[in-house]
């Protein structure tokens, strides 16, 4: 079950920042951000809800805390329950309590997360997870400020801070009966969009220079910054996965990288599994090229087949397939056209030199265990060329 508690206590407004557990720090100087900042600025102070929406990854989490450190409150308890991570049937226990011998197992009583916050802020995240009966509960809750636990014959009172926090609409999830909609209006009172990282691009070197920081400390490696065509690259990817993803990148990045700068990037891994699937089925390589015979020559060494499509020459085979995949990005496409290159590159170097991974790696300007992660990404086999 994935609930978290976390204490504030005695964190000042200026302590360092730390992203990795504990306290977190909004990092960003994007218009997108600046802005987000000030409303948070502005509502903190006001013991309102907050509804904060935004796509998965955007760190809704993080700004929740940063509501709850500049609010009245920052000395008491912060406490985060994943809606969505707790099954149905024990969600009332979870947030408001039992007595002992309320239900079958209930061998003692026990305090829900809403009395544990009493005094201080409680985040619910994937709010749009409760069930609509529970949905009643919660609105008596945040209309009367009183609860019963779960076998109780008796209401508490509390004072508490709510945040909550959804990635999907809830208009619509109103529309379709999923959620109540005078919750929705109850907790609707500020709602507090959270960006997306593709809006905030500007913000990418200093939050993946954070997270290298603390990959750095955390592997005890001597990693400093990016290399400039890894920024580029960063900065060109759409982030689907949002701040997430960029943390999980730059970590990856950091484990393959001896130092001092991060020369390469797997912004599509596949890992040990083979290959993974595009939106219409379709096989990709770990690159993220289609997975086409009429491809291996660019991507595997040495030509298993024809190098290019029928009727065209390897440079003019398509990056993408207009019927299956019109809603594809500028980002995708330029990726799969770097792919294709580096690609193609190592395979010209890798002729070149016999298949020698010193020589390949010294023309590269790359180090020895950066080549051996690329030809792992692009499934290059070193021997083939000896």
């Amino acid at each position: 079950m994935m609930v978290e508690i976390n204490s504030t206590a005695g964190v000042a407004a200026d302590a360092p920042p730390q992203r990795r557990g504990g306290t977190h720090e909004l990092i960003g100087s994007s218009r997108a951000m600046l802005r987000l900042m000030d409303v948070i600025r502005a509502v903190a102070p006001l013991d309102l809800t907050v509804l904060l929406i935004g796509e998965t990854g955007v760190g809704k989490n993080l700004v929740a805390r940063t509501v709850h450190r500049l609010s009245g409150r920052p000395a008491e308890r912060f406490i985060a329950v994943n809606c969505g991570a707790v099954p149905p049937g024990v969600q009332e226990s979870e947030l408001f309590g039992h007595e002992r011998g309320s239900f079958t197992g209930a061998v003692r009583t026990r305090i829900g997360k809403l009395e544990a916050a009493q005094g201080g802020t409680l985040f619910l995240d994937e709010i749009e997870t409760i069930r609509p009966e529970l949905q009643v509960d919660l609105l008596h809750v945040l209309e009367e400020r009183r609860f019963t636990r779960v076998g109780a014959s008796h209401a508490l009172d509390v004072d508490v801070r709510f945040i909550v926090a959804t990635n999907e609409d809830l208009t619509l999830a109103v529309t379709e009966g999923r959620f109540r909609r005078d919750l929705f209006y109850r907790i609707n009172a500020f709602p507090l969009v959270v960006p997306p990282l593709r809006e905030r691009v500007e913000d990418v070197p200093v939050l993946a220079r954070a997270f290298l920081h603390d990959a750095a400390e955390r592997l005890r490696k001597p990693l400093r910054d990016f290399h400039p065509r890894v920024l580029a690259e960063l900065m060109a990817h759409d982030w689907p996965g949002n701040v997430r993803e960029l943390i999980n990148v730059v970590e990856r990045a950091a484990i393959f990288s001896d130092g001092p700068l991060v020369e390469d990037v797997d912004l599509h891994p596949t890992g040990e599994f083979g290959a993974t699937e595009g939106k219409d089925g379709t096989p990709r390589a770990p690159g993220g090229l289609l997975h086409s015979p009429a491809l291996d020559g660019v991507r595997l060494g040495r030509p298993r087949g024809p190098a290019s499509l029928p009727g065209r020459p390897a440079h003019e085979s398509p990056l993408f397939d207009p019927t299956t995949e019109a809603d594809i990005s500028l980002a995708e496409v330029r990726r799969r056209a770097c792919d294709r290159a580096e690609a193609a590159y190592l395979d010209h170097l890798l002729r070149r030199y016999q298949g020698d991974p010193r020589d390949v790696a010294r023309h590269a300007r790359i180090s020895r265990r950066s080549f051996y992660y690329k030809m792992k990404r692009h499934r290059i086999k070193a021997a083939t060329y000896r």
